[in-house]
């Protein structure tokens, strides 16, 4: 699950000591996942009788549980996704290389940033958007909008061509932003 193996802790490590609120909450948050409690209480219980090794281990565990079967995807997707983005920090990242990259931006300079979920497309979202002082309305001045960046092209989305050449780009959202 980890980008980087020297860095970090591994999923595993992490299912070893954690809470079933702190599973819960991750598969929740992360991965809007609605089975996230009897998720957390299978992989508990699984855990106290044999180790978690291998990624296939804990699909399985998902799977079994699971209350819907699916035909499109492995009932464990979203958990993955979750426990991922949880354990490489793949928002704070994200928010981070944001800044870096307007930092070093120069002017009428180009940021192209594509997110695979909404997570990181709402983080995307808000770090673009320009920052707004409202005056309450017995005082006579207008509202004052700070802007850093100008949006140049909206969430475009792969053609049909795209994802039947790469499955993975079917959820892929591209925004384009110019520094102003």
């Amino acid at each position: 699950m980890r980008f980087n193996v020297t860095k970090g802790v591994p999923l595993s490590a992490w299912l070893k000591k954690a809470t079933q609120k702190e599973i819960m909450d991750i598969l929740y948050k992360y991965g809007d996942e609605k089975h996230a409690k009897i998720i957390s209480s299978s992989i508990l219980d699984h855990r106290s009788k044999n180790e978690i090794k291998s990624t296939i281990q804990l699909a399985n565990i998902i799977e079994d549980i699971y209350p819907e079967k699916r035909k499109k995807i492995h009932p464990a997707t979203k958990s993955f996704q979750a426990f991922r983005i949880h354990i490489n920090n793949e928002l704070g990242e994200l928010k981070q290389s944001l800044e870096q990259a307007s930092n070093i931006l120069v002017k009428n300079g180009i940021i192209v940033v594509i997110s695979f979920h909404s997570l990181e497309d709402n983080i995307v979202k808000e770090f673009f958007k320009p920052s707004v002082m409202n005056f309450p309305k017995d005082i006579p001045l207008n509202t004052i909008e700070e802007k850093d960046f100008k949006c140049i092209a909206k969430k475009i989305r792969p053609t049909e061509e795209e994802v039947a050449l790469n499955k993975r780009s079917r959820s892929a959202i591209m925004r384009v932003f110019k520094k102003i």
